[in-house]
């Protein structure tokens, strides 16, 4: 059993991979039978090389249309970016594919505030024999140009689950009933980590290889590898949701270019059944944090993706798990504008104030 194998480890394991190099032996098939995903995977296709012409004409939005129909994605919206994807030919010359990849644009000056990159929610378990999944193997590769500059950091595709999709990111914070989220992130140089919107327990924060943010996600594993330029990366991401919902055992790894970089075994991902699949791909990529001068890239550049497609399983997380306790009922929501947030437990302790007056 998978859950053997999480009590065989440390609640928190973390090795630094700088010098990581892509292997050849590596398989996400391989890696999701291994975690006990029995289910063939749900794969995004991508268009055969012979279309490349058919997406060199940017002005016809022809790559946001193939997506759109082909992605499975919610309301079949991009919700923003769509200037910013294009289908062209593998990077790496090297490399000898027989399908496009999908090349992401960063234009200069870009940061969050859907400045550049894309984002989008894409659902290809919902077609498949496991369309509400509580664990979710998401894996995909990644090519990074040899000159790109991280500046500061910049956000990943991930995984997401719950019945909102608008929240658990930008600092709308979850109280595990809405949605959770867990995207991979770069940091200054390349440093990868998981940037989390997953309630905080009190115990969450003072764990090794976790950073809380009051105001935004929780970095988890941050150091655990690091992005090489000039080269494919292969990216596994592993979420488990916590089971029973009271209790704390979520589990979420990284397997980065086929080793286990970093994992999670006693995370609390959601406090309510209302979340019950962990298979939404949350195709999130931009440059940022919030703030144009310590954040936006100098130039336009440019990220590549191709093979992506997540593994389903209708098993959550089987490990024992401890009680849990949210550290403070105050939770961030309804952000307007981008500012202003209305503080739920302090509406409520207003309230009880005029009550007891």
């Amino acid at each position: 059993m998978y859950s053997s194998l999480l009590l065989a480890t440390a609640t928190c394991i973390s090795l630094r991979l700088t010098t990581a190099q892509n292997t050849s032996s590596y398989s996400p098939s391989t890696l999701a039978t291994s975690l006990e995903f029995s289910q063939p995977a749900s794969s995004l296709p991508f268009p055969d090389t012979s279309a490349v012409s058919t997406y060199a004409n940017t002005s016809n939005n022809a790559t946001a249309k193939y997506i759109r129909r082909e992605w499975d994605l919610y309301n079949e919206r991009i919700q923003w970016g769509q200037p910013d994807l294009q289908f062209v030919q593998d990077p790496d010359t090297s490399a000898s594919d027989e399908d496009l990849v999908l090349r992401v644009d960063y234009p200069e000056g870009s940061y969050s505030h859907a400045t550049g990159g894309t984002q989008f929610y894409s659902q290809p378990l919902n077609s498949s024999s496991t369309p509400t999944a509580p664990s979710a193997l998401l894996t995909y590769s990644l090519y990074i140009p040899s000159d790109f500059n991280f500046v500061k950091a910049g956000k990943l595709p991930g995984l997401r689950g719950g019945p909102s999709v608008n929240d658990c990111s930008g600092g709308d914070q979850t109280d595990g009933k809405k949605c959770f989220s867990a995207r991979l992130m770069w940091r200054d140089g390349g440093v990868g980590e998981v940037y989390a919107y997953i309630p905080i327990t009190d115990s969450l924060c003072s764990q090794t290889g976790v950073i809380c943010n009051s105001d935004y996600g929780t970095s988890l594993g941050r150091g655990s590898f690091t992005f090489q330029r000039g080269a494919w990366n292969d990216i596994a991401l592993h979420v488990r949701l916590n089971n029973p919902v009271d209790k704390a055992n979520g589990v979420v790894e990284v397997y980065y270019n086929g080793v286990r970089a970093t994992t999670f075994s006693n995370l609390v991902l959601r406090t309510s059944d209302s979340i019950s699949s962990a298979g939404g791909i949350y195709f999130s990529t931009f440059f940022g944090g919030d703030d144009a001068a310590t954040y936006a890239t100098p130039t336009e550049q440019s990220l590549y993706f191709k093979d992506m497609q997540v593994f389903g399983a209708a098993e959550p997380a089987q490990g024992d798990g401890e009680g849990y306790k949210l550290k403070n009922a105050a939770v961030t929501t309804g952000k307007i504008g981008g500012d202003v947030r209305v503080m739920v437990g302090a509406v409520v302790g207003l309230v009880a104030m005029v009550m007891i007056i």
